[in-house]
């Protein structure tokens, strides 16, 4: 569970106004492009992940369906997910000894803090076995990696992705892609890579994470795939975990000096450095006395330098892998690594301020890592306007107010 205290001042200030957005009339128009079979591929920021899980509920307000509600408005298709059933909700984080994986995460007050809350999250969805209902235009999967969707272990029960394994057309046998291409897709869009370096982030810096080289050649051989015989579709890079509040709340919360775990170091344990990073879950340590002398933070809690620096690189080469791409094929390139620079700052859209700030940024939810609907809706505009200016297109931005940011209770 993770704890946290939110001021007065700043719950005033999450008092979003609403407003009617005044848009000149226009024809609206795909241009250049066929949105008759639109597919999207990707990890869970694709899938509807919002609140550190996936559900019906978020997952019909996932980022490709959103663009595919603005596609269908300049002819676009209809456009198929891997529904939940109904209810129920489920992620990747155990909430007690048992294994028992999380739910939906809600705002709650405990001990007078205003706190993100696990549900219990249900299982027995990952039997929801949907694959014969297929082909899906949402084909993304939450916790791919670009080599993921390449490979037909990926969609083998036992050793594979369970979102997956319930989707699959053939389990064992269907790769993410070929499923894809199933659906005859005229248009397609792709963000993957997050993973590729998250699941290193996450894990404290003691995972792998994928060599550059070897991402480039994955993304290579989805393009081949994907772009074959000048198919159009957008492609998006990866943000700087640094934009995420996962990675940058705590430091907002820390005392001035906190010890950490540190095995290269005699006495095996130093103080956090200027710039280094703790991670969300650490709240919860630090309330129980972690931090000190007699009780070091452990490792997996947070980023070294050099860890945030092998991070930042790949990133770096990740995201030059991904334009080289774009160029290659002559797809539209969103520049997501941008944005959420930006959003540090934040910034107005539709009349509203948005930053990327834990909770009262409205951007990203409950998880620090995922957005909400409505920032989902803001990405959208950002692929909008991509796919616009390369494709002569005149596909409607979306009227973000028309989604939910983070709920209070």
């Amino acid at each position: 569970m993770k704890m946290f205290k939110i001021s007065a001042a700043l719950l005033l200030a999450l008092g979003f106004w609403q407003c009617e957005i005044s848009v000149d009339e226009f024809e609206a128009s795909s241009g250049s492009l066929d949105l008759s079979s639109y597919v999207a591929l990707g990890d869970s920021y694709s899938a509807g992940y919002v609140d550190g899980a996936l559900g019906r509920e978020t997952q019909v307000e996932s980022l490709p369906a959103i663009l595919a509600q603005q596609f269908a408005l300049a002819g676009g298709g209809a456009f198929t997910q891997p529904l939940m059933p109904e209810g129920k909700s489920i992620g990747g984080t155990a909430i007690d000894e048992q294994g028992t994986l999380n739910g939906y995460f809600q705002l709650q007050v405990v001990n007078q803090q205003l706190t993100p809350v696990p549900t219990v999250g249900d299982m027995e969805v990952f039997g929801d076995i949907v694959g014969d209902q297929g082909p899906f235009n949402n084909m993304a999967v939450p916790g791919a990696k670009a080599s993921h969707l390449l490979t037909p272990l990926f969609s083998t029960p036992e050793v594979g992705n369970p979102y997956f394994v319930r989707f699959a057309s053939n389990p064992g046998q269907s790769s993410v892609l070929s499923d894809a291409l199933r659906a005859q897709p005229t248009f397609f869009s792709l963000w993957i890579g997050g993973n590729d370096v998250l699941t290193s982030a996450i894990a404290g810096g003691s995972e792998d994470i994928t060599p550059p080289q070897e991402f480039a050649a994955y993304i290579n051989l989805l393009m081949e795939a994907l772009a074959a015989e000048g198919r159009p579709g957008v492609i998006a890079n990866i943000p700087s975990i640094e934009a995420l509040p996962y990675f940058s709340f705590v430091g907002t919360q820390l005392p001035t000096a906190i010890a950490v775990e540190d095995p290269a170091e005699e006495a095996g344990l130093r103080v956090l450095l200027s710039g280094e990073k703790v991670l969300l879950p650490a709240l919860q340590l630090l309330g129980a006395g972690y931090g000190t002398l007699e009780k070091p933070l452990p490792a997996q809690y947070f980023l070294s330098r050099d860890e945030l620096e092998a991070i930042s690189t790949a990133i770096a080469a990740y995201n030059e892998a991904i334009a080289e791409a774009a160029a290659e094929h002559n797809l539209a390139l969103v520049d997501m690594h941008g944005m959420m620079e930006r959003l540090k700052t934040g910034m107005v859209v539709d009349g509203n301020n948005y930053s990327s700030t834990f909770i009262s940024g409205q951007v990203l939810s409950l998880d620090g890592i995922h957005a909400t609907p409505r920032g989902y809706a803001i990405i959208a505009n950002e692929f909008i306007r991509a796919i616009n200016a390369k494709y002569q297109a005149a596909i409607p931005l979306v009227n973000v107010n028309d989604y939910r940011g983070n709920v209070f209770p």
